[in-house]
């Protein structure tokens, strides 16, 4: 059986979207983007360090057989919950994704609802398996320093990064941290997920202020 014989029309393919890049992320940084640099090719150069609170832009490209999606997308992260927007190219919504606290919830468009005690059991739920989101997820945010891996048959690599300036926004945690108040980070511009037929590449293009 098909990984999305369950799932019907875009909507299934943005609910694999959605829960190919939804976070469950850690820090202990109040940190947030403040401008994008230039992008690098450079893979000798590592990536990080990891970022832990931002909102991100971007789009979703997806393709399985002869299927072709184009998605754009908007996340907000922080430590305490994750909202993830999935609309078509013309702007229609698609789907919602949340997290919180042994929490994960989907909502399509078509009002159809999903939800989990985390990101592993909701994709269990909507695709009949647990999909590699324990792993996934830390490539988006900066913490893998290498450019390529491999989890569960997935195969990950980084095509593009960008160089990015962080603030601090939170002086006293930062601090605490001894974190600098403005610091900078190499993360993925583009970062392309494959298994058997499935392909997914994800475009980060903008960096913007999660307060």
């Amino acid at each position: 059986m098909s990984l999305f014989s369950r799932m019907q029309g875009q909507t299934r393919s943005a609910l694999l979207c959605a829960c190919l890049i939804s976070l469950q992320l850690a820090g202990c940084a109040s940190i947030v983007p403040s401008q994008a640099d230039k992008f690098v090719d450079d893979a000798s150069q590592a990536l990080g360090s990891a970022q832990s609170s931002f909102a991100i832009e971007g789009r979703l490209l997806f393709k399985q057989g002869r299927r072709n999606d184009h998605l754009r997308f908007t996340w907000d992260h922080s430590e305490a919950r994750d909202t993830l927007m999935l609309t078509a190219a013309l702007g229609q919504g698609v789907a919602r994704i949340t997290r919180e606290e042994n929490a994960a919830q989907l909502e399509s468009a078509d009002g159809k609802k999903f939800a989990g005690r985390d990101w592993q059991a909701l994709s269990q739920q909507v695709f009949g398996q647990a999909l590699p989101l324990d792993e996934l997820p830390q490539w988006l945010r900066g913490a893998r320093p290498q450019w390529t891996g491999e989890k569960d048959g997935w195969k990950i690599a980084v095509t593009q990064a960008q160089r990015v300036k962080f603030k601090c926004s939170d002086t006293t945690a930062c601090q605490q941290h001894q974190l600098a108040q403005v610091t900078s980070a190499l993360v993925p511009r583009r970062i392309e997920f494959s298994k058997d037929d499935i392909s997914l590449s994800i475009i980060v293009e903008t960096w913007g202020d999660d307060e």
